[in-house]
């Protein structure tokens, strides 16, 4: 009994090493904004910075472990919350993380490929390259008055709405509206 408990151990341990190897490679592979999750304090000022309707469509771009999709769900029960995720491990992570919720699907995909024209609120956390890359994007796919909130990281050729400080000098939110 204790020999197919020890098999079982290894067995995990195997699957959480190859999940971190591709995790990594993954993450020198695809350029872009590597994965930095925001705190849970972070998140909760913006979730709380955020005012959906009933019917409201969220995206996360770069959603990560989809702490912040979880949060808003609970927040908004209501509301249709997805998150888009280019690396599978994380992609993986974040639906096992978020199967309780219904209202929260997770894409493994790319936030340029994925159709965003549904989004009436979108949260960033991508690095200022990243931002300016999306914005023709942005300004082609989304609907009017979709509200996009970035954590830290700004449009260089749009101005932004509001910004929000967060109360630890490190960090502040920008608002813009579409």
């Amino acid at each position: 009994m204790l020999g197919v408990f020890i098999l079982f151990l290894e067995v995990i341990i195997l699957f959480a090493q190859i999940a971190i190897i591709i995790f990594f490679i993954e993450q020198l592979s695809r350029g872009g904004a590597p994965y930095v999750p925001s705190s849970r304090s972070v998140a909760l000022c913006a979730v709380n910075a955020l005012t959906l309707p009933t019917n409201a469509v969220f995206y996360d771009l770069g959603s990560g472990d989809g702490r912040m999709l979880r949060l808003l769900s609970l927040r908004s029960p209501t509301a249709t919350c997805i998150g888009i995720e280019r690396s599978l491990v994380l992609c993986l992570w974040a639906r096992f993380l978020s199967r309780k919720f219904p209202n929260i699907s997770i894409v493994h995909g790319d936030i340029f490929r994925e159709p965003l024209h549904k989004a009436t609120h979108v949260f960033t956390y991508l690095f200022s390259d990243v931002m300016d890359q999306f914005l023709p994007k942005a300004e082609h796919e989304f609907a009017p008055n979709t509200i996009l909130l970035s954590l830290n990281f700004k449009f260089s050729q749009k101005p932004y709405d509001r910004k929000i400080d967060i109360g630890d000098k490190k960090h502040a939110l920008y608002e813009y509206t579409f």
